[in-house]
């Protein structure tokens, strides 16, 4: 239960990843404030059916240690009705954590969000687990026997692990819009830096230290990309061949794709800190930009030797940020 909270509040922190001075502070708290009100409404229903669970697993293993204890009808009565409102209490949970992922998912529209297709593929997933539990909690009503109750856990058991599946791919195919909104602001400030720099050349300016700036930014989204790429095929893997020929998702079947995740998380990680160099790099062309160097007239010759040892320290500086 513990780690499916985790995944729900990683999902809800992915949709805050990379967000740049070019969304307005103004826009950016609106739209902040709505992902946090829809995800807190969502966190408070889980929370509170988290505790029915935990009260009515508390129960049961009560009520079984009386049975094994008295060995008796009315103990084992008593067991079969804590169980059935155990399982009962499970499928509340598995459904409010759905509504908890669909909630992060369909808010991750922050910084240019998911496509269409993608929360269309999402909500046809949890919606067609969602139906299952509403089935699955209409047929435990009738069971009355130990056998019975045993064969409707195992289902939820299954299924509990495919959600968790699920939210683990959901989880990674937001990392990678984040990531791919991050590169393609920044493929579209590279561009503008090159027509500001070839305007400067115009104008017999020295732009040699904007253009080391430039190499390393372009190299820093080049590995990001590069590393985006290795998560996105990593990533994709996550709940492709799960359940075997029994249908079952098992929790092997839960380790294999929590071992996919942290792989795809990794280059994710390592993604991002590709970006924040080149962010980095965006920040000193910016400032360099604004310099009396080339606000002021063209520079001569001896201000271009001068430059040119500002290339030199750039340059140091990019091998550093490299």
């Amino acid at each position: 239960m513990k780690n499916i909270s985790k995944i729900s509040l990683f999902l809800f922190v992915a949709s805050f990843f990379l967000l740049t001075s070019s969304v307005s502070a103004e826009t950016l708290q609106e739209r902040d404030q709505r992902t946090i009100d829809n995800y807190n409404s969502a966190k408070s229903s889980y929370a509170k059916v988290v505790n029915e669970y935990k009260s009515a697993k508390s129960d049961f293993i009560k009520a079984k240690n009386q049975y094994v204890q008295y060995r008796n009808k009315e103990s084992l009565n008593a067991t079969l009705e804590q169980a059935k409102n155990y399982l009962n209490k499970a499928i509340d949970v598995l459904s409010a954590h759905i509504n908890l992922v669909q909630s992060g998912a369909k808010n991750v529209s922050l910084t240019g969000g998911l496509t269409d297709d993608q929360k269309q593929m999402i909500a046809s997933e949890l919606n067609a687990e969602k139906d299952w539990l509403t089935q699955e909690k209409s047929l435990l009503t009738s069971a009355a026997t130990k056998d019975q109750l045993v064969s409707h856990g195992k289902m939820i058991q299954s299924h509990w692990n495919s959600i968790r599946i699920i939210a683990k791919k959901i989880t990674g195919e937001v990392l990678v819009d984040k990531i791919n909104w991050a590169i393609a602001k920044g493929d579209a400030i590279s561009t503008e830096v090159k027509v500001n720099i070839d305007n400067l050349k115009a104008q017999n300016k020295d732009t040699s230290i904007l253009e080391g700036f430039l190499a390393d930014l372009d190299k820093n989204l080049s590995l990001a990309k590069q590393k985006r790429d290795s998560a996105k095929s990593i990533f994709d893997q996550i709940g492709t061949s799960p359940a075997g020929n029994s249908g079952v998702v098992s929790a092997s079947d839960l380790t294999a794709a929590n071992d996919l995740f942290n792989k795809g998380n990794d280059f994710i990680k390592q993604a991002n800190q590709y970006a924040a160099s080149a962010h980095k790099d965006l920040k000193e062309i910016v400032r360099q930009i604004n310099s009396p160097r080339f606000i002021g007239p063209p520079l001569n010759d001896n201000s271009s030797s001068s430059g040119g040892g500002s290339s030199s320290s750039s340059a140091e500086s990019s091998s550093s940020i490299s």
